[in-house]
């Protein structure tokens, strides 16, 4: 049974596979991106019913894809993976953002963000 279409944009391949991996395991359907023209490029393609972002600090490409995606992809659900919290503050007005995870996180963290906001942008589509 499919779950949903996930974009996961992560920088680190390691971070990306791995977490593309256990996700496919659960039963979405998975897509990947190393930076951001990828995503918007995926994007494109087929919306994602949910994007996964990671977000480096001081990256200057996320917060302009991130505002990209304010204007014209807004229903667009957004996690944002951060190293630090004061940085989420800088993005939650950019884009859809319905939640962030710091790092480390917790795999189960992901899964249930991913999974409750999945079915929330499901019921209001």
């Amino acid at each position: 049974m499919e779950h949903g279409d996930v974009l996961v944009v992560d920088h680190s391949p390691l971070v990306r596979e791995y977490v593309a991996e256990t996700l496919w395991n659960d039963g979405y359907t998975v897509r990947t991106a190393d930076n951001p023209i990828e995503a918007l490029m995926e994007i494109l393609l087929r919306l994602p019913d949910i994007l996964l972002i990671s977000v480096p600090p001081a990256d200057l490409r996320s917060a302009k894809f991130l505002n990209c995606l304010h204007g014209a992809f807004a229903d667009i659900p957004v996690i944002l993976v951060i190293d630090d919290v004061n940085v989420a503050q800088e993005f939650v007005a950019q884009a859809n953002i319905v939640a962030y995870l710091v790092k480390p996180y917790f795999l189960r963290e992901l899964r249930a963000c991913i999974h409750t906001h999945i079915r929330l942008s499901m019921r209001t589509a």
